[in-house]
């Protein structure tokens, strides 16, 4: 019924807007007449304007032959009476002749003579005034603001015969006031516009009168029949009679009325037979009706909520997060489609009871599709909503208990056949589910050793007499045998029938093998304590002896049930001396109140006493009370034994030191010597008696290589368990130690090269060396990052040999390259010095100095290459072990050999001097032209300067380094060669844009004979042949 009443409020305020209706056409004819009475007045005073110019031209061309005819004739009296008739008219406000220099000659008043024109009219106007004398034209200009015709005749005045020119032009200014045609034109048009209005006024009036009475009247008693049947009120009864299309209009209404009357009644007794809850809304969402259902649910008489927004009357949340659900009316209305709500749907009712509901929401359309409402329909669910939920919540324990219990779970028929297995059990054997349901247990997971044990389970299960727990041996899929304990739950029906079995399996391999290895672990600690050397005992914190181990026993001959649980200070040790006793004993109440007691006392023994180190210190619990002493006891004598014995290690480490240390710079100088001999015989040998000279170094160098020989053999013994090993092998062995020894966030490669090169080394110290460099590598990378190990087959020549302190030979290099912090320069050289440690407490100081000792045994050497934020290479290099048997024969490969000299210019770039010295020496041996510089900078500023065919540059420099050069000297010189080297190997050099650079990268150490190949393949532009890293 509110869309009938909505409806009736329309065409009420639209009869009104009927009403109006003459009134308005009366407003718009007023404004109209209005606008043709205004128009009329414009028109008049134009006509009167166009007049009036015309009548002032023809009076001024009459005035104007007269004055000059006056002028000529120089008869004053006729000029001015002239003049004076101008005066006569009314509307005259001045008539001046003036001069050529604006003087007044005549004027209608005579105290205006023979004064400037400009000072007694401000409208005067110079520029027009010289404009008429000029054009000689009469100038006529109407002043709208003063309402006056200011007017310029040109005027010939008489010649003098003093005067150059005959003649001479004067003005008539002449002023009009027309102010007063103004006012009489306007009072004209406001009569005629009060007449037409009264006019129009009486008749609208009677135009009023006539439609209130056949119009209005009877309309308004129809709008009210009509507003009674939008409140309502079907009953009500026509109240127009006779003929006439009002009344045809009232009759209609009536008869809709009654019809509209019955439908009510109709839909009221459907609505209220129906067994859901309806609420139907109209188009802005405000309810319309109605059934007690609804009322019931949602605590609202429809009498209250009529007119009331559905939001107030059906609030509604989520039954799960109690969160507000948006009500359907909106979308219904938006959209025109049928919304379903959740399954999970709460209904607040007025009194705050909850019901959980199902409902819908369709649109009510009429016959044109046009929304006009909203009709809801819902019941209460709540009994189900509750079983389905407690159902969901028992199914989903049931899921999380099945799927994440760390529990293996197992369902069986009544044939130990499998029905079912969880995740956990599907883990522990191995096996799928899709791959054992439905087999027998003997043919997956249980072994041979195990079958009878389990049969006599399973027979106790399936007569419900036993079987419940157990523990026997299985099999997992890939053989493993696997000890597990099982918790066993026969299933019954109804009829108390075993149907099946429901198992729980625990896999206590571990925890057996632990429980065994801690009783093992007991057995070997009081071995282990019965062995030591060390007396040691447990006591109560009073001094009651717990635990003591064989060796103070054995000193006093004593059994161990004569001394356990007595006091320590009354025992065999401390008896000679009642000072003694008493002194223990005060030592037993300063550790109990928490302090550690060491001291050096006697005890007695079988053959006398002895000195030993005595200390007594507490154990606490978790609260931080003392809970236990501990007494060590310790013979003296062995520890002063020690201090003689570290004071003469430490002095033979000392000297070893020196003797090393002198070892090891006199071999650098017999280096440099040997290099540069070689390269004195190279050049003198067409020199008589050099050679002699030069064999005479070489024999001197010989002996002082065999002098540092024996004192590196000095100061480094040989190890006692060396053996042929293959290098590769062992290091793959040690991939898993060295993976649980980093951290997850540091990546471990390897990358081995495939030749089986054998070196000579202890495999047990190669394992302690590799794991102290990886160590080391964990510390510098605390954030995490890459550490690389690599393996390449190397020739070292003479000069490079003699650079690291090797001999000539072949070498497996042995690369070790974390991404760390780096290590700085003043450090470096003391990273394998005894006791060094840059970790503080972490650290000791003999890792890096146990594996240079290790390189020294082995017969190679470790050198180290590192650049702050960079990262850290060490490069162990061990000897090849040549494995001679009784039939090998050297095969020679042919190949051709490239030739080693050139005429170039080369820049070597590197900030090593040592090594930058050393390539300089072997490319001018060569033939070579040689520049330096220490830095890409340095190199970057001599390019411009010099003809450089090739750079040969390091990579790792300060300032600038050798990818950032490259790339510049790519882009700004492309005709110069460049050749990198590095000290590193593998993915640092990755970032390089140009894969040939990398790829005929040259790695450190590099013999000539590599250098000088690979420099001169790149000069005659072929390709390098690679070798391996």
């Amino acid at each position: 019924m509110e869309s009938s009443t909505f409806s009736m409020n329309n065409k009420t305020k639209s009869y009104s807007l009927k009403l109006w209706l003459p009134i308005s056409s009366l407003l718009v004819f007023a404004c109209l007449l209005s606008s043709i009475f205004f128009f009329n007045y414009h028109i008049q005073l134009d006509l009167f304007h166009q007049q009036t110019e015309q009548q002032i031209q023809k009076q001024m061309e009459r005035i104007q032959l007269r004055l000059e005819v006056f002028s000529q004739k120089e008869s004053t009296n006729q000029i001015e009476r002239e003049l004076s008739y101008l005066s006569l008219m009314p509307q005259t406000k001045a008539a001046a002749l003036i001069d050529t220099k604006g003087i007044v000659l005549y004027a209608n008043n005579r105290r205006w003579k023979n004064q400037l024109i400009k000072d007694l009219f401000s409208d005067f106007d110079l520029n027009l005034f010289k404009q008429t004398q000029a054009r000689f034209q009469t100038t006529i200009i109407n002043n709208a603001l003063t309402n006056q015709y200011i007017v310029y005749t040109p005027i010939m005045l008489a010649s003098s015969s003093k005067q150059l020119r005959p003649h001479k032009v004067g003005v008539l200014y002449f002023v009009y006031d027309h102010s007063f045609a103004h006012q009489v034109i306007w009072q004209n048009t406001i009569q005629q516009s009060v007449f037409s209005a009264i006019a129009v006024i009486f008749f609208m009036m009677i135009l009023l009168a006539i439609q209130h009475v056949v119009v209005s009247k009877p309309l308004k008693r129809l709008i009210r029949f009509a507003e009674q049947i939008g409140e309502d009120n079907l009953l009500a009864s026509n109240p127009l009679l006779g003929k006439g299309e009002l009344m045809k209009l009232g009759k209609t209404l009536e008869q809709s009325s009654r019809l509209l009357q019955q439908r009510e009644q109709n839909l009221a007794v459907l609505l209220n037979s129906i067994g859901d809850a309806v609420i139907a809304t109209d188009e802005k969402g405000l309810v319309t009706r109605m059934n007690p259902i609804a009322e019931q649910l949602t605590g609202w008489l429809f009498k209250d909520a009529q007119g009331i927004s559905l939001k107030a009357v059906f609030p509604i949340v989520d039954a799960t997060t109690r969160k507000p659900i948006a009500n359907p009316v909106d979308k219904v209305i938006r959209t025109g489609e049928t919304v379903y709500l959740s399954n999970h749907t709460t209904l607040i009712a007025k009194g705050g009871h909850e019901y959980q509901i199902a409902d819908s929401a369709a649109p009510i359309r009429d016959t044109n599709d046009n929304i006009l409402g909203m009709v809801l329909v819902f019941n209460d669910v709540t009994e189900k909503y509750k079983i389905r939920q407690e159902l969901n919540r028992s199914v989903q324990r049931l899921k999380l208990h099945w799927q994440d219990t760390p529990l293996g779970m197992v369902e069986w028929n009544t044939s130990f056949e499998f029905l079912d297995l969880n995740p956990a059990a599907e883990q522990m054997f191995g096996f799928k589910k899709a791959e054992i349901q439905g087999q027998h247990i003997t043919k997956s997971i249980l072994p041979e050793s195990a079958k009878e044990t389990v049969d006599k389970v399973w027979a106790d299960l399936l007569i419900n007499t036993g079987g419940k727990r157990s523990c026997n041996e299985n099999i997992t899929k890939d053989g493993r045998i696997i000890l597990c304990e099982w918790y066993n739950t026969p299933l019954i029906d109804e009829g108390g029938h075993v149907i099946g079995v429901s198992s729980l399996i625990m896999d206590v391999t571990e925890q057996a093998r632990l429980t065994n290895q801690e009783q093992a672990h007991k057995v070997q600690l009081q071995e282990v304590l019965n062995s030591m050397l060390t007396m040691v005992a447990t006591m109560s914190p009073d001094g009651t002896i717990n635990f003591i181990n064989t060796l103070p026993l054995s000193i006093v001959g004593l059994p161990h049930k004569d001394v356990v649980n007595t006091k320590i200070w009354s025992g065999p040790w401390f008896a000679y001396d009642k000072n003694v006793q008493f002194l223990i004993e005060n030592d037993c109440l300063r550790a109990t109140a928490g302090k550690t007691i060491n001291r050096e006392i006697e005890i007695a023994t079988l053959d006398g006493k002895i000195w030993i180190d005595f200390s007594l210190h507490p154990v606490f619990d978790e609260k931080g009370n003392v809970k236990s002493l501990v007494a060590e006891g310790r013979d003296a004598s062995r520890r002063k034994l020690a201090e003689e014995h570290a004071i003469r290690s430490q002095k033979m480490e000392s000297l070893s030191k020196i003797v090393g240390g002198i070892a090891h710079d006199y071999n650098n100088m017999l280096g440099v010597i040997t290099g540069y001999t070689g390269l004195l015989k190279r050049k003198c040998q067409d020199v008589d008696g050099a050679e002699k000279f030069i064999s005479e170094i070489v024999h001197a160098t010989d002996r002082g290589k065999k002098l540092t020989q024996k004192m590196l053999n000095f100061s480094r013994p040989e190890s006692n368990h060396a053996e042929s090993c293959n290098l590769n092998q062992s290091l793959q062995g040690f991939y898993e130690i060295l993976a649980k020894s980093l951290t997850s966030v540091i990546t471990l490669n390897f990358d081995l090269n495939h030749d089986d090169w054998l070196v000579w080394v202890d495999n047990g110290e190669l394992e302690d060396a590799v794991l102290n460099l990886a160590i080391n590598a964990k510390y510098a990378m605390p954030e995490g990052g890459t550490l690389t190990i690599t393996t390449h087959n190397v020739h070292l020549a003479e000069k490079e040999a003699h650079y690291l302190n090797l001999a000539p030979n072949d070498y497996i290099k042995l690369s070790i390259v974390d991404t760390g912090s780096g290590i700085d320069d003043a450090v470096k050289d003391k990273i394998f010095d005894p006791f060094f440690s840059t970790k503080g407490e972490a650290g000791n100081g003999l890792g890096l100095s146990q594996v240079f000792g290790f390189m020294e045994r082995a017969g190679g050497t470790i050198n180290v290459y590192s650049q702050i934020g960079e990262g850290t290479q060490f490069s162990l290099y061990f000897p090849r072990l040549q494995q001679m048997t009784k039939n090998k024969t050297a095969l020679e490969v042919a190949h051709i050999e490239p030739e080693l000299t050139g005429h170039e210019t080369i820049l070597v770039v590197d900030d090593e001097p040592a090594l930058r010295e050393l390539a300089r020496q072997i490319l001018l041996d060569a033939g070579y032209k040689v520049l330096t510089a220490g830095d890409g900078k340095e190199a970057l500023s001599i390019i411009p300067n010099q003809s450089v065919d090739l750079v040969l540059s390091d990579i790792i420099m300060p300032n600038m380094d050798g990818y950032q050069m490259a790339q510049r000297i790519l882009e700004d010189y492309p005709k110069i060669k460049i050749q990198l080297t590095s000290g590193f190997s593998g993915e640092r050099h990755n970032i390089l844009k140009d894969s040939t650079l990398k790829d005929n990268m040259i790695y450190k150490p590099y013999d000539s004979n590599e250098l000088l190949t690979h420099l001169r393949f790149l000069l005659d532009g072929y390709i390098v042949p690679k070798r391996e890293q």
